[in-house]
């Protein structure tokens, strides 16, 4: 929400500049989230550290600019690049697992190496979408719901990890056995609500929810 309400300002950063200072803003965000996550003992909310439109402005700027230009890059390269900074992302989430002791922490998104894997990865997806996937419904039907379950899940992790901890109470301890229920319950609970709502009304719900 807070990006469509910024759309007449962002829709100014889709140019290359635009682009460097919108991947700068996130980069930023990042590095006060690591401050406040690893040199204080100040918990910040979840609304802020993974709801905050500075967080995750990089990606926003990046379609709106993708739809007007696409880089100058091989695929082999960014496919190369990619798998480099998955694997960056994979050793900073043991790294940080190992300093903090909390897989809840470890496990975030909000990482340099996870961001710029994932923005290279958005780049390949945006140069192939010419690629005729129809006959692929696998790839059809995770389309059809990311989306949905991208935009509920902040909401849904709210009140999932409350009823977790209630009935799970002591087996929080085992920390990857919970995390795993979180994700599970999430793309679970997601899509269901992107069924029903689908079926309810499938042209408002994709004209006005865009899934």
């Amino acid at each position: 929400m807070q990006y469509y309400l910024l759309i007449p300002v962002l829709t100014k950063l889709a140019t290359t500049n635009g682009l460097l200072i919108a991947f700068a803003i996130s980069i930023m965000s990042c590095f006060v989230i690591y401050y406040f996550r690893f040199f204080t003992d100040f918990a910040l909310p979840l609304y802020i550290y993974a709801g905050f439109f500075s967080t995750w402005i990089v990606f926003f700027v990046l379609g709106m600019y993708l739809r007007k230009k696409s880089p100058n890059i091989s695929n082999r390269m960014l496919i190369v690049f990619t798998m480099v900074f998955l694997g960056i992302s994979f050793f900073e989430t043991i790294y940080e697992y190992k300093i903090s002791g909390f897989i809840e922490i470890s496990v975030s998104a909000v990482k340099i190496s996870s961001f710029i894997y994932s923005i290279l990865l958005i780049i390949l997806l945006f140069k192939n979408a010419h690629i005729n996937v129809s006959n692929h419904k696998v790839l059809i039907i995770i389309g059809e719901y990311s989306y949905g379950i991208f935009l509920s899940h902040m909401l849904l992790l709210i009140y999932i990890t409350k009823i977790l901890e209630l009935i799970l109470g002591g087996l929080i301890a085992f920390s990857l056995i919970y995390q795993g229920l979180i994700v599970g319950s999430i793309i679970t609970v997601g899509s269901a609500l992107v069924f029903i709502t689908r079926k309810l009304h499938k042209m408002h719900s994709i004209k006005y929810l865009g899934f």
